[in-house]
């Protein structure tokens, strides 16, 4: 019944997976050099080619499971601050614009194709 009411109100995650968080998960130690490397080699967002506000985002967040250190579930998206947040590329494409409990295991591919498009 559970699954069916969070389907009902968008809470799915892209891939069919209820988007309901498990709980709070530490991160590896190893993240925050993980997190520069990947900021040096992807320093855009892949989505708009902004430069600033680019946060690394799991494609899969690893509290379902994604891989938390491998650079194949990252990707940098943006997120500028304040009120437009829920506008930014990392919500509206990495997390679908619907809740941030939902992911979407496309979002390279289809970042991939809007850069295609923009140029």
């Amino acid at each position: 019944m559970w699954q069916w009411l969070r389907m009902l109100f968008g809470l799915a995650a892209a891939d069919g997976g209820v988007g309901h968080r498990p709980g709070p998960s530490e991160r590896s130690p190893h993240w925050p050099a993980v997190e520069r490397a990947h900021k040096q080699k992807e320093p855009l967002c892949q989505w708009c080619g902004r430069a600033d506000y680019v946060e690394v985002h799991h494609i899969v967040p690893f509290e379902y499971g994604g891989a938390e250190l491998d650079d194949a579930n990252l990707i940098s998206l943006c997120r500028p601050p304040g009120p437009l947040v829920p506008n930014s590329c990392h919500y509206m494409h990495g997390h679908r614009g619907k809740s941030w409990d939902v992911y979407d295991s496309d979002v390279r591919a289809k970042c991939d194709a809007n850069l295609r498009i923009r140029m």
